[in-house]
Parts: C-alpha cells; sequence; structure tokens
C-alpha cells in the first residue's frame, strides 16, 4: 500500500523485530515499523482515492447448493468493472470464505492502481 502512495496513519504498527519501547509507538516510526492496515482502511483509501467501490457477495452455487463469495469491483466514472464471478452459471462462487474473497479483492485493487488501470 505504501507503494501506492497509502501515507494514512494507523492505530496498529507491526515491528520487523520485537522491540519495546517505553514511549508512544508513533515517536519511534522509522524503517522498522510498517502499519498495520484494516482491510476497511484500504478498501476505504481506493474508494475516496480512485474511485474504486468494492462489494463482497454471499452466492448459493445451482450445482451443489453450497455457498461461497465473489468480489467485485467498480468505478463509477468509467463503468470499468472487475469481478471473481464466474461467466456461468449465475450463483457460482470463486472463494469459500469471506476473508478468502476479501483478501483477494484487495490483491485485485492493488494491482489495478499498479497497472494504471483506475481511470
Amino acid at each position: 500500500m505504501k507503494e501506492l502512495g497509502y501515507a494514512e496513519p494507523s492505530a496498529f504498527y507491526w515491528a520487523d523485530e520485537i522491540i519495546t519501547v517505553g514511549f508512544p509507538v508513533s515517536d519511534y516510526l522509522g524503517s522498522r515499523w510498517v502499519a498495520a492496515l484494516l482491510y476497511q482502511q484500504c478498501f476505504r483509501w481506493f474508494r475516496e482515492k480512485y474511485n474504486l467501490h468494492i462489494s463482497i457477495g454471499h452466492y448459493c452455487s445451482q450445482h451443489d447448493s453450497k455457498w461461497g463469495y465473489n468480489w467485485n469491483i467498480s468505478n463509477s466514472n468509467t463503468d470499468v468493472h472487475y469481478s471473481s464471478e464466474p461467466d456461468a452459471p449465475y450463483g457460482e462462487w470463486v472463494f469459500e470464505t469471506y476473508e478468502e474473497a476479501e483478501q483477494a479483492c484487495l490483491e485485485k485493487l492493488i494491482e489495478i492502481v499498479k497497472n494504471g488501470e483506475k481511470n
């Protein structure tokens, strides 16, 4: 996210090694600290900066009646749309868990911006 220009403050940080500090982490943010972002922060940033809106849907397979998830990304300014949904039949899904769909969606958002497809 940092490579894409994300510079918003975060409530949580990861250290590349265990460090004990007796003062606020924000006073010691250097190359050893990396922002630990929530999915909501990332999705909001892509929405506000690039007008890339996401949704994660819950679908029932017509094949075996099992439930799963797909993600969708759209840009309302350009009518560009990306989806993990298979072409057919309707209701088929790709991801077993919401968290898998969330991670894949975030990876696709990063790819879109890196490839300059956001306009």
